[in-house]
């Protein structure tokens, strides 16, 4: 499948990006998208597997760059998941249920791969980013996971 990018400017060039975004997940891997205002961006699975039901929700109140760059980084992580096997191999503690320093390590692992992944994945379908703008988004994401990484209690009383 080849997707192509419409060399927009603004807004309707940020829509353009993350339609592109969509019928990618939808067509390789039947992950659905679901936005709405105060939802938090996520990937939603159930395992180290990517599944047909698995669906990612993104915020939109937040700008649709930021849409974009939340879209992408979901992505990310199910590229990841794509092979359960080797997920399971390269993040053995991320499926954990309780929240050992194993688990959270994982988990971080993952949102920085995922991160990671994302981008290659924007120069793969040739969508546009603001690199500044997209480093700004991932540093502030992957703090929150430091924080929580490094002391889960006091992350939830903030």
């Amino acid at each position: 499948m080849i997707v192509k990018n419409a060399r927009k400017t603004g807004s309707d060039s940020f829509q353009d990006s993350l339609a592109i975004v969509e019928q990618y997940l939808l067509f390789r891997f039947r992950v659905h998208v679901v936005y709405g205002k105060q939802e938090s961006s996520g990937y939603h699975t159930n395992g180290h597997q990517a599944q047909e039901d698995d669906f990612i929700t993104i915020d939109t109140s937040k700008s649709k760059e930021a849409q974009l760059y939340a879209l992408l980084h979901e992505a990310g992580h199910v590229l990841l998941r794509s092979d359960g096997d080797v997920h399971r191999r390269r993040f053995p503690k991320s499926e954990h249920k309780r929240t050992t320093i194993g688990h959270r390590i994982d988990v971080l692992r993952e949102e920085v791969v995922a991160w990671e992944r994302a981008r290659a994945l924007a120069t793969e379908l040739r969508v546009n980013i603001h690199e500044e703008k997209w480093h700004r988004q991932r540093s502030s994401a992957l703090m929150k996971y430091v924080k929580w990484a490094y002391s889960p209690e006091e992350y939830f009383k903030s």
